[in-house]
């Protein structure tokens, strides 16, 4: 049984149609309902392999549970050829297909359809040249690198937290627990218990330590590994020329799969806890003034690298792979259907296809690791933003502050002599503005003595173009047009000023 067959036209805006056959004699194509044609639609753009359809409790029993499937993966139990179409529906009870496509059908014939005959079509693509070939084997030869060359930057940043910061400050907080003498430092020298009390109140317990940077040294091990296992992939490739481009992508796809179903694992747990260890380090750094000058110190050891900057790398490496992977996949894709089309690719025999697919069970084993922490590392990264802009400006940060946006093209408007009499007039002059989620920060250029922070809720709107802030009054108005829509996008609370 197909997942629909009520037998209506329907006329969709903003996605494609997509049909199934009824698999009937004559080959009837019906198409999906609305609803499942935007989610396959959806499946189809981002290039995933196969999309579940929502459930269908009132079908019978045994007919309530569909799956679309794409390209090379468009087959089942009961169909081991891919169609032409290059997509079927799958009964995942069953295993029932019927083949679907995407776009309009010869039949059934319609008004719906005829009107849709009409809209314009764009114009076929002429047909890949030479050229055109060599440049995506050389993208896609360019990108498997980078993926080696950022792996390497990686290790690095990995080994900084390790060697720089965590065995250090480990190692000082074990001795202050210990008792060793002068672990404190100067502080900590007034002698005996005493001293170690101090030490324990203004710098760092070794289990504090743990949870700020922990796991750093496990991370390191696992991307060691991994960098070795990629460098001796690349370096496998390196005498095939243009013809290994797509075996060292094939290469480099599968030690990222096995590393993603492997060690990567450990993100998993990571990445939740980056949020506690990230306010862990600011509320040490606030509240231990040895522990804050013992880490001002590490961080001016080359390369003198902030402690916050580099724990961020732990978090926004997963994407990175998936964001290099898509870009390995959309060339050789591309290579694909000029070697279909008959122009020579420069591949050894068969592995073109093998690559595309390798690499994409790569970026789907990544995606999985990151499918329930995508936004905490987005808001891990807004979090960070604003930490160094607000560090940058000598303002006052708060944990939970997350950047949104910047405008270069905000005013500031003084009143000039006789404001409240004699001329009205304003004299304008340029700022920066950033926007938080929970205040603006006006500045000119990066002087802290010139930068002002209005926090959201303070804010009371004039009109559609000027705010003012309770501190200032009426002394200091700004006109924040370009982020006027951001604030009330965000819910905003605003007064008018009457």
């Amino acid at each position: 049984m197909a997942a629909l067959d009520d037998g209506i036209v329907h006329i969709q805006t903003g996605f494609s149609i997509y049909y199934h056959n009824s698999g009937n004699a004559g080959g009837e194509w019906r198409p999906f309902t609305d609803e499942q044609c935007r989610i396959i639609d959806q499946a189809w753009h981002a290039k995933i392999r196969a999309v579940k359809l929502p459930h269908m409790p009132n079908n019978p029993e045994g007919n309530r549970d569909f799956e679309i499937r794409f390209g090379r993966a468009a087959t089942s139990k009961k169909l081991a050829v891919v169609p032409t179409t290059g997509i079927v529906q799958v009964n995942t009870v069953s295993h029932n297909t019927r083949v679907c496509r995407r776009g309009l059908p010869a039949e059934p014939e319609s008004t719906a359809n005829r009107s849709l005959e009409l809209i314009k079509r764009t114009p076929e693509k002429a047909p890949p040249t030479d050229e055109d070939v060599s440049g995506w084997l050389h993208q896609a030869n360019m990108v498997a690198n980078e993926l080696v060359s950022t792996e390497e930057n990686y290790v690095e940043v990995l080994r900084v937290l390790n060697e720089n910061f965590l065995i250090p400050l480990k190692s000082w907080a074990e001795d202050m627990e210990n008792g060793v003498e002068g672990a404190g430092g100067a502080a900590l020298s007034s002698g005996g218990g005493s001293s170690r009390q101090t030490g324990a109140v203004t710098c760092v317990s070794s289990a504090e330590v743990q949870q700020m940077i922990g796991g750093v040294d496990g991370l390191l091990m696992i991307h060691t590994e991994l960098l070795e296992k990629l460098r001796a992939a690349r370096d496998s490739q390196r005498a095939e020329g243009e013809a290994g481009h797509a075996a060292l992508c094939e290469a480099l796809g599968k030690e990222l799969e096995d590393a993603a179903n492997g060690g990567m694992e450990y993100y998993k747990v990571h990445i939740p806890g980056y949020e506690k260890m990230r306010e862990t380090a600011l509320k040490l750094r606030a509240e231990r003034s040895q522990y804050r000058f013992a880490v001002e110190m590490l961080e001016r050891v080359p390369p003198a690298q902030s402690l916050g900057a580099l724990l961020i790398n732990t978090v926004t490496r997963l994407p990175r792979y998936m964001l290099l992977c898509r870009e390995i996949i959309k060339n050789l894709e591309k290579l694909e259907e000029a070697e279909r089309a008959g122009i020579s690719v420069p591949n050894q025999a068969g592995v073109l296809g093998q690559a595309t697919d390798q690499v994409t069970a790569a970026f789907e084993a990544v995606r999985d690791v990151t499918s329930t922490t995508n936004e905490r590392i987005a808001q891990a990264e807004r979090k960070q933003q604003a930490h160094t802009l607000c560090q940058t400006l000598g303002v006052p940060n708060v944990p939970s502050r997350e950047y949104i946006q910047e405008s270069s093209t905000m005013q500031k408007l003084r009143r000039a002599k006789g404001f409240f009499g004699g001329k009205n007039s304003l004299n304008r002059s340029e700022r920066t503005t950033y926007l938080f989620t929970d205040s603006v920060v006006v500045t000119k250029g990066n002087k802290k003595s010139d930068t002002y922070i209005f926090m959201l809720k303070d804010l009371i709107v004039v009109s559609d173009e000027v705010v003012y802030g309770d501190a200032t009054g009426l002394r200091e108005c700004w006109h924040l047009t370009p982020i006027d829509r951001v604030l009330t996008g965000i819910g905003m609370d605003t007064q008018l000023f009457t």
